[in-house]
Parts: structure tokens; C-alpha cells; sequence
């Protein structure tokens, strides 16, 4: 559990600052800092006292938030002005989720005097739409008057960790399957004996359609992330749906050893929505049940109806650790290893502003099941 000198533990609730308190703290500040030192840097900075509240700021954070007056952020912690999701119920720093934010525990060791950074990818809503923001952060303490406060530098770098996970994943698993087309293609050319020409050209199809798949489902989240994708909405059997998946991966050396059941209860049910979108939650979600299943275990898939909705479930026979539960739809993170972790943070960004849902999971040690709830009828006003 985070604690500090000032607060033990840290997710207790504190009482806040006074209004008339913050701005005296502002009005020291203003008159020991002077503005250029936080103007003059070309990054988004913040001050905050030893209540982790929000006392200056400069010009380049307002403009980057639409903001006009600073007077509108003071005593703000930052996860509330960045509209954090964990910090929606009680406040920035105040809930079990934010023991494990990489930004509260770089603050945390800034106000027990050392300079500290580090990278954080937060889960934010504005006006309903979920969005992740990635921002490198750097942390220093200062006094002033005797008062200890930190100033806080923050950098944009979603850009960087995209191109990061386009480079580590997305591009390498293509340069896989263009240097199986390679190969079968010379053993055609070499007019070999061990495969015949039509082995030979399913090979090649069966590469070239995965290649075809990847692009599609990049393209898709790309358009879904930089909220410029477009809902079409059409009629979907969902037992068709789920028995394509099935099939897929069933095919597929993720299943090599495992099994892929419907549920007793699953139901076959027609509902209007946006099949492309509908289609990569439910296949990220299988793909992760496969990807954290051992030989031997089994994937279970379900779907019933509830009222007006539709109910989804993906089971494995594996249990989430309690640390990572709370970081399991952050963007970028994975337990896969480096360069991973858009799928489960692509399914609740999916859901949640494309297909008017919502998606949580269970876990236990007899394992775990992923829900994706939608309406059976998907409105036309949607994010697009």
C-alpha cells in the first residue's frame, strides 16, 4: 500500500484545502517563482502542494485542456483535471485502483524529497468517451514559506508508444506471414517435391487472408482510437458470429492442445449492430482467454439475452493476480511481455464508445470470465 510522510494510508480520504488557503499558497508561488520559470518551458506543467492539489500551472497545460482560467483548476488533484476514470467516485488518489498509478507513486517519492519520473497511460472519460492518454512525468520538491510543494513536468507521448507497439507487433507479425508467402512461393518456383502446388497455394492464401485480417483490425482500431471511425449498424446472428470465431481459432496454434466449447446455455440471438466492431471485441477477448490458457485447459463461450441487452461471456480456467486486476484495460498494459497490451484496453474502448456497452470481468481461482454487454438494438447515435 502506498503511504507517506503525510498520509498513511493514501487512500484514506483527505479534507481539502480552503479556497482561501490555496490562493495565498498561489500568491507565494507567483511572487517566489515568478511566471517564467514555468512559462518557459515548452512542456505541460503543474505545482501542486503537499495535498497533491493543483495550485499554478502554465499556459501551454490550459490551452492543451481548453482551459481559460486558472481559477478553474485550483485545488483540482491532476488525475481530476485529467478526468481519470479511477478518480471519477471519490477523487484523484483515493480509491484501490490508484495504488498501483505510476504517476501517485512518482508524487508520492517527489514529496519525500527525491526527484523522480516516470511513464504513466491513464484510462480518462470527457463528455463519455473514453480515451487514454500516455504522458512521460518528471517530479521535483521544493519549499516555499516553509511549504512543500512539487512541480510536475508532463509530455504527450502517445504518439511514441503506438509507433512503439506498430513496430514491436503489429509490423512484425506481417514480416512473419510475407516470409511464409516467400518461402511457398520459392518452393513453387523450385518446382519441389514435398508439398503439391495446391498445398502449396493454400499456404499462400492462408497468409496473404492474415495479412489481409491484421491490416483490417489496425486500420479499425486506429480509426476507433482517434474516435474517426464510422458505425454501420446491420443484422447479426450471434451464434454465426461466435461459431466463425470459433472455427478460427480452433485452426489456429493458439488452440494447439486447448479446447474451445459453447456453453450449454448459450442462446442464438439476432441483434443490430456494428459487425466489424462487435466481431474484434469478441476475438481479442478469445485470443486473450487462449493466450493465458495452459495445454489441457478450456476457453467457454456464452451469449443470452437480458431484457433489451445482450450478454457476452468469455471463460478461462485461469485467475487475474489482484495487482493486475486494476490495471487490465490500461492501455499498454500486458503481462505478455513489452510492446503489448492494446486488446483487453481495445475492448472497453470498443464497447464502451462504439457499441453504447459496457464490458468488466470476474475472477476467481476457478477462473476468470470477461462480460461484454450491449443493447440487442444499437442506436444510430453512437461515437462517430
Amino acid at each position: 500500500m502506498i503511504t507517506d510522510k503525510y498520509s498513511n494510508p493514501i487512500i484514506t480520504t483527505r479534507k481539502r484545502t480552503d479556497k482561501t488557503i490555496l490562493r495565498k499558497q498561489r500568491d507565494a508561488l507567483k511572487s517566489e517563482l515568478g511566471p517564467r520559470l514555468i512559462e518557459a518551458v515548452p512542456h505541460a506543467v503543474l505545482v501542486i502542494n503537499e495535498n497533491r492539489e493543483i495550485i499554478l500551472c502554465n499556459k501551454v497545460l490550459m490551452d492543451l485542456l481548453g482551459i481559460e482560467n486558472q481559477d478553474d483548476l485550483l485545488g483540482l488533484r491532476p488525475g481530476e483535471l485529467l478526468k481519470c476514470v479511477n478518480s471519477i467516485a471519490r477523487g484523484c488518489g483515493e480509491s484501490e485502483p490508484c495504488l498501483h498509478c505510476d504517476a501517485l507513486n512518482t508524487v508520492i517519492k517527489s514529496f519525500n524529497g527525491k526527484v523522480a519520473s516516470t511513464e504513466c497511460s491513464l484510462l480518462t472519460r470527457n463528455q463519455g468517451i473514453l480515451k487514454a492518454i500516455t504522458f512521460s512525468l518528471f517530479s521535483s520538491p521544493f519549499k516555499i514559506e516553509e511549504k512543500l510543494y512539487s512541480i510536475l513536468y508532463l509530455s504527450d507521448i502517445s504518439v511514441q508508444k503506438n509507433n512503439e507497439i506498430i513496430e514491436k507487433i503489429f509490423l512484425h507479425d506481417l514480416m512473419n506471414a510475407v516470409n511464409g508467402i516467400i518461402g511457398a512461393s520459392s518452393l513453387i518456383q523450385m518446382n519441389q517435391q514435398e508439398f503439391s502446388s495446391s498445398e502449396l497455394a493454400g499456404m499462400i492464401k492462408d497468409r496473404a487472408n492474415f495479412i489481409a485480417h491484421e491490416i483490417k483490425a489496425h486500420q479499425l482500431f486506429t480509426s476507433a482510437d482517434n474516435e474517426e471511425l464510422k458505425v454501420e449498424i446491420e443484422l447479426i446472428n450471434t451464434f454465426n458470429m461466435l461459431s466463425s470465431l470459433k472455427a478460427m481459432f480452433s485452426g489456429s496454434s493458439l488452440a494447439d492442445g486447448k479446447k474451445i466449447v459453447f456453453s450449454n446455455e448459450a442462446d442464438a440471438i439476432s441483434i443490430s449492430s456494428d459487425k466489424n466492431i462487435l466481431y474484434r471485441v469478441l476475438e481479442n477477448l478469445i485470443k486473450n482467454a487462449l493466450e493465458a490458457s495452459s495445454v489441457g485447459q478450456t476457453i467457454t463461450i456464452n451469449c443470452h439475452k437480458e431484457n433489451s441487452f445482450i450478454i457476452f461471456e468469455i471463460s478461462s480456467e485461469n485467475f487475474i493476480p489482484k495487482d493486475d486486476q486494476f490495471r487490465i484495460y490500461r492501455k499498454f498494459f500486458s503481462t505478455k511481455g513489452e510492446g503489448r497490451g492494446l486488446g483487453t484496453y481495445s475492448v472497453k474502448m470498443f464497447t464502451d464508445n462504439y457499441l453504447q456497452g459496457t464490458t468488466w470481468f470476474e475472477t476467481s481461482t476457478e477462473g476468470t470470465t470477461f462480460f461484454v454487454k450491449i443493447p440487442i438494438t444499437l442506436s444510430a447515435n453512437t461515437t462517430s
